[in-house]
């Protein structure tokens, strides 16, 4: 299957040769369009269809950053990835939340000095203040000698499945605290409830009504040990 790739950069050399890796990897069946701007990749994204945008941070009319909302609005279920390539590691470190900017200078100093690249989630802020969950992704390049010549990387924006992943989360705290709140009053008042699953007839039992029938709540209860409970008159 083909993978469509759009690149944004402003700078044409550096997406003519990713093109060219990109197109020329056999492992990769590809596809690659490029635009010089964000205007023209927004332009080209409302008239064509692309999986993967590989946009720079720094471009000459819009930061890559403010890139995303347009991009994800035009193809929602298509991934948008940040290529950076600062001047400087201060630049690059600046565009990261306040808390998170020791954690990222911390993996980037040491991709320098050892080669070895790096993957972390973190925050970033774009100038409009907005924040954004990322994954970043560095990787050195080696020269002939052994040192490191050249630091890229790659963001990619997942605050939507970070916020849905919170979500679930808050969901199952309050879930499980409004269980609570129900087995305490249940408690206090002496009363249990119980559930019939009428798909596979399978029987649930609050813990108050295995307290009220004097059943272990290691046991499974089921429709039989429930009409057991009962007086043989009633």
């Amino acid at each position: 299957m083909t993978a469509r790739i759009l690149l944004v950069d402003d700078n044409a050399a550096l997406i003519d040769n990713l093109r060219d890796i990109l197109e020329g990897t056999t492992e990769l069946d590809a596809e690659v369009s490029t635009a010089l701007d964000g205007q023209a990749a927004v332009a080209w994204a409302k008239h064509h269809v692309f999986d993967v945008a590989i946009v720079d941070v720094k471009l000459p009319d819009v930061s890559g950053i403010d890139l995303i909302t347009p991009l994800r609005s035009i193809s929602p279920f298509s991934e948008v990835l940040l290529l950076t390539g600062f001047a400087s590691v201060d630049a690059a470190i600046d565009v990261y939340h306040p808390d998170d900017r020791a954690a990222v200078q911390a993996a980037v100093a040491e991709a320098i000095s050892t080669g070895r690249g790096y993957s972390m989630s973190c925050r970033i802020i774009r100038p409009d203040g907005v924040v954004r969950h990322v994954v970043t992704t560095g990787r050195a390049e080696i020269g002939p000698d052994g040192s490191v010549t050249e630091l890229f990387g790659v963001f990619q924006d997942v605050t939507e499945a970070y916020e849905a992943q919170q979500a679930l989360i808050l969901a199952g705290n309050e879930l499980a605290s409004s269980n609570s709140m129900l087995t305490m009053a249940e408690a206090v008042a002496s009363l249990g409830h119980w559930r019939i699953d009428q798909v596979d007839n399978s029987l649930f039992w609050s813990e108050e009504t295995y307290r009220i029938y004097g059943v272990s709540p290691w046991v499974t209860p089921s429709l039989d040990s429930a009409y057991a409970q009962y007086h043989p008159d009633d």
